[in-house]
């Protein structure tokens, strides 16, 4: 084992230097285009390797082991609840892991960019062990959170400056998509749409290359990539547009449905002081309830998708023993059941400990909802066709309202079925869906914790820069000092001398009284007195407060500088702002790449 893991360190250091090397012998650039191939590449073939080890655990459980013949497959998701919640807080917690899509929206909103590495490992191995052994969640958060960290970790390896650096992190976050629906687009525009990069076409050409690679990788390896399959001589009826548009509405309450149960399930666990491997053990065994009823629900549900598909039911309800008892109106009470089930049993992962992302059980949800209108339909309207239809459709319409990402559903959709004749009704079902979950939640599922608590302003990047810009790191402190008990004419040599324009005047507790400006000093009489001169309406901030606060003052009282003061109100220091609108200017500076 040793010398394995010397062989690899080897391997590790040449490949290091050999990129460091052609990096001295091309321009950026051209380096950039290498590096997104590379990245696009290599985290390809860590999540094709996910999905490979997935299906294969499943393959086993369930084809080879005969899973129907035992019910302890049950209990396997509180053994993957049990293993994660073991990993991430005693091993990989301690190295800086962290949970969670909203994790990297807010690196990129500080323009941080810092994931740390051991994020690469960590989040696909408990992603891989939580879905594996059953748990309800999806692998492609965990996978995009991967690609982050190699895209980041990977400029700073090669000491790249900060900007280009969120354009690898965000180059591995489309390659993630990417390799995992074998959607180039989808992979892209997931990268723009969903963390709110705005970046130039010579930026996104990068990005392209990184997603392209994957999907050129995922395509070499599987054969069928194909989630969702779809007749590629069937079309839409325009006969059915209200039907679409009905979906739609039902697409965009369902994805706030799921946002609210899903958030609810989480604090519920909350109000209880249970131990981290407590919360696994319970909800592993409310869990086991569930699956009982309803084993559609073991794994991330793309078995059961592509069964909707092919209007194979007796497959999805395979190992429930309500089997025998299928007919039309209990197959539609049985779908309507696991959409409304979805994002419980999702959030009883998450709370048991496991890693995984919403957007796989959207789409299983968008599905299995899709499908129930479809049976529903089809008892009035024989039309079997219909059901397919309005499950792709629904797969897109509730994607598009739980992330509020309508361009990303829309491809993605049409990626992963090559459905390119339903394009139209796609785009009816995603804009109602995405307009009506707009209107009653107006933050995505991943952002609404970080909002909530003033870390991020989804859509405001303003807003979002100078939140993260403390006041103290653009604080400018005056060399002189003016009490309003001076005489003007025995500090005027002074005030000159210093080269500032502006001065602050200071009660003898050193609170601010006022300031004087040094245009108003150059034509006035020196016998004055300093408090003659002074402008007193000065509004003031608090010195823990951001960059943004200030920028408020600043619009709202019309002036152009500000002072600070602490706790006790006294003078610190002024902040200008210019340079509050220079903090703008240089954190959107990615967006002239």
């Amino acid at each position: 084992m040793t010398k394995i893991i010397k062989c690899f360190h080897y391997v590790h250091e040449f490949v290091i230097f050999k990129i460091h090397d052609l990096k001295t012998k091309i321009s950026l650039n051209q380096f950039l285009y290498f590096s997104a191939f590379l990245i696009g590449i290599t985290i390809a073939s860590l999540v094709i390797g996910l999905k490979w080890v997935l299906n294969f655990i499943q393959h086993f459980l369930f084809v080879e082991q005969h899973a129907e013949s035992t019910i302890l497959w049950i209990f396997l998701p509180m053994l993957g609840f049990l293993l994660t919640t073991f990993l991430v807080h005693k091993i990989f917690g301690k190295q800086g892991y962290k949970q969670g899509l909203s994790n990297i929206l807010l690196a990129i909103s500080q323009k941080k960019s810092n994931i740390p590495p051991i994020e690469i490992i960590a989040q696909l191995l408990t992603c891989g062990i939580t879905i594996g052994l059953g748990g309800s969640l999806g692998i492609e958060s965990p996978s995009v959170i991967a690609g982050s960290s190699l895209g980041t970790n990977y400029a700073q390896t090669y000491k790249i400056r900060q900007k280009n650096q969120t354009l690898l992190l965000c180059c591995g976050v489309a390659a993630s998509i990417s390799a995992a629906f074998f959607a180039p687009i989808a992979g892209v525009l997931f990268a723009i749409e969903i963390m709110t990069l705005e970046v130039s076409t010579s930026a996104f050409i990068y990005i392209l290359i990184a997603s392209a690679s994957a999907s050129l990788l995922n395509s070499i390896i599987f054969k069928d990539p194909l989630i969702f399959s779809v007749n590629p001589y069937e079309i839409f009826s325009y006969h059915d547009l209200g039907l679409f548009i009905f979906l739609g509405i039902l697409c965009g309450y369902i994805s706030i449905y799921y946002a609210k149960i899903f958030e609810t399930t989480n604090s519920f666990f909350k109000k209880f002081q249970l131990s981290l491997f407590s919360k696994s053990l319970i909800c592993g065994g409310f869990y086991a309830i569930i699956l009982l009823l309803f084993p559609a629900f073991f794994g991330d549900g793309y078995h059961t998708i592509k069964s909707i598909s092919n209007l194979d039911f007796e497959n999805v309800f395979q190992f429930s023993f309500l089997k025998n008892e299928l007919n039309s109106w209990i197959l539609i009470m049985l779908m309507l059941a696991l959409v409304l089930f979805k994002p419980i049993v999702a959030g009883l992962a998450i709370v048991g400990g496991g890693n995984g992302g919403n957007f796989a059980p959207s789409l299983f949800m968008g599905a299995c909802l899709g499908c129930c209108m479809g049976l529903v339909i089809n008892q009035f309207y024989v039309k079997p066709e219909l059901i397919s239809q309005m499950a792709l459709l629904g797969m897109a319409g509730v994607l598009a309202g739980l992330y509020h990402a309508p361009l990303t559903a829309l491809f993605l959709i049409i990626e992963i079925s090559h459905g390119y004749q339903f394009i139209i009704p796609l785009m009816f079902v995603v804009a109602i869906s995405y307009g009506i979950s707009k209107f009653v939640e107006p933050y995505p599922i991943e952002l609404k914790k970080y909002i909530q608590e003033g870390q991020i302003f989804g859509k405001d990047k303003i807003k979002n820069v100078l939140t993260n810009v403390s006041l103290m790191s653009i604080l400018k402190k005056p060399n002189l000092v003016i009490y309003k008990e001076e005489v003007l004419e025995d500090i005027k040599n002074n005030i000159f001398q210093s080269h500032e324009r502006v001065f602050p005047v200071l009660e003898k507790n050193k609170e601010i009284f006022g300031i004087i400006f040094l245009e108003d000093l150059t034509d006035s009489e020196s016998s004055l007195a300093i408090q003659d001169l002074v402008q007193y309406d000065v509004p003031s901030i608090l010195y823990h407060e951001t960059a943004y606060k200030a920028l408020t003052i600043f619009d709202n009282h019309d002036v152009r500088v500000i002072s600070v003061i602490d706790l006790d109100k006294k003078f610190i220091g002024f902040v200008y702002k210019i340079d509050v609108l220079d903090e703008i200017r240089k954190n959107f500076s990615i967006s002239q790449i």
